[in-house]
Parts: structure tokens; sequence; C-alpha cells
């Protein structure tokens, strides 16, 4: 089971164990250049969020993803 300590941030993308391809990436709005959204591997984008929220509901999405790959 992955947790918190299972990730690691390199610049905006979220990393299992500090390698590879990112599970989530942070990225500036481009309407709201102070605002942030979470995007996912398969290209979807979260609603806003300022810097620190979007990094705490990336890592929450990412652990999610990450542990119900290990359950399946």
């Amino acid at each position: 089971m992955y947790g918190r300590n299972s990730v690691t941030w390199k610049g905006d993308g979220l990393h299992v164990g500090g390698k590879g391809v990112p599970v989530v990436t942070i990225e500036s709005d481009a309407r709201f250049p102070s605002m942030w959204r979470v995007r996912l591997q398969d290209g979807r984008l979260s609603d806003l969020a300022n810097r620190t929220r979007a990094k705490d509901a990336a890592a929450s999405i990412a652990l999610g993803v990450l542990n119900e790959r290990l359950a399946a």
C-alpha cells in the first residue's frame, strides 16, 4: 500500500519514489495564473485551487490511483 511517504514532488510533478513519469502534475490556470489545477494522466483537469490545495489534492488523487492498481 502506498502512503504519502511513497511519493515525491519534482517540480510540478508527483512521482512514485522520485522516478519515472509523474502520476499527476499541477499546472497554473491559463485564465487565472495564481490558481492551479491537477492534471491527471488521462489529460483531465481538476477544478481551480490555490497551489497548496492543488498539491494536496494531487497527492490524494495519486495515492488513490496507485492503491487502486494494487487492489486490482
